[in-house]
């Protein structure tokens, strides 16, 4: 299955999905035993939130860009580059000694985590689509 155009869909969606519901889950947790504070846990959140409401329009952009320059099949480039970066992202987290040096990491996080997640939409939305089975995508 995971020769099919669909299989290679849904194995590059259950990465992203595992990569990205990881760090958030312990990144609190991360922050008081690295740098021993409790204070600013919620900030985290305001930041990486703040950086997915400015970049979101961006990639989207992009993403509409290269499509109309490379054609369709630049969703599955995108997604694998943005796994990789995730992933390179998550190891820099790892390893910051300040936590301004990790909000970098989690911004850079967020990028990545979008040039993954906005073309496998796109991507859902032609599959189902494609399939026509009178679902909205």
């Amino acid at each position: 299955m995971l020769g099919t155009r669909s299989g290679q869909f849904a194995g590059k969606v259950i990465v992203s999905m595992q990569l990205q519901s990881t760090p958030d889950t312990i990144i609190c947790l991360y922050l008081i035993n690295n740098f021993h504070r409790t204070d600013i846990g919620s900030i985290t959140f305001v930041i990486h939130g703040l950086a997915f409401f400015i970049l979101v329009p961006i990639v989207g952009k992009a993403n509409d860009w290269l499509i109309g320059r490379y054609g369709e099949q630049v969703h599955y480039y995108t997604m694998a580059s943005g796994s990789i970066i995730t992933t390179l992202t998550i190891l820099a987290m790892a390893l910051a000694s300040t936590y301004a040096g990790m909000m970098a990491g989690y911004v850079i996080f967020g990028l990545a985590r979008l040039t993954m997640l906005i073309p496998a939409k796109s991507v859902y939305g032609d599959l189902v689509n494609y399939a026509k089975v009178n679902l909205m995508a």
